[in-house]
């Protein structure tokens, strides 16, 4: 959740490029080697503002941890959604990774079919020190035809001076236990 990031506000490339708050069947298992998830869910629609019916995802996500023990982490991620837009509008509009700010991107609106999005993601943990990088692509269909590329990404890191370490479990990071 929103209380584990590393930041007060979550990564602009993953806001505008991930699917909003939705319903639906998820599946998920994980272990200490890696973390697997599922899900095929609608778009949450509470004002009621599609034109046809709210959209649907049908999405996966693959995490290893190649290392993975009480001083170090890798963890390394793919994961990808195909999502039907049932004619919906679709556009990209997003702010500075802050809710006060402008929105400084902003796409074309259109009337969309369909969506293939991927991401891959990595993080490096030792210690105090922890480094977290992803990047997303995606490909949005207008019903007209024409295919519209979107691509962003971030790094961000964080160290804790008092030595206190995030913790990585089923595919996310862990609230920190303070040192005291």
């Amino acid at each position: 959740g929103a209380d584990n990031t590393l930041t007060t506000e979550r990564a602009m490339a993953t806001d505008a490029l991930t699917p909003g708050k939705s319903w639906g069947v998820h599946l998920s298992n994980g272990n200490k080697r890696g973390f697997w998830a599922a899900s095929l869910a609608r778009e949450d629609d509470p004002n009621n503002n599609y034109m046809h019916s709210a959209p649907v995802g049908l999405s996966t996500r693959l995490v290893w941890y190649p290392i993975n023990t009480d001083q170090q982490t890798v963890h390394l991620g793919i994961s990808g959604s195909l999502r039907d837009f049932n004619g919906n509008a679709f556009r990209i509009a997003e702010r500075a990774e802050l809710d006060t700010g402008s929105r400084v991107v902003r796409s074309a609106a259109f009337a969309a079919d369909s969506a293939v999005l991927v991401g891959l993601e990595g993080i490096w943990q030792r210690g105090p020190l922890l480094i977290q990088a992803e990047y997303l692509t995606a490909g949005v269909d207008e019903t007209t035809g024409p295919t519209w590329r979107y691509n962003g990404y971030y790094i961000t890191g964080s160290y804790f001076l008092t030595g206190e370490n995030h913790r990585l479990r089923d595919g996310s990071l862990r609230r920190v236990k303070l040192a005291g």
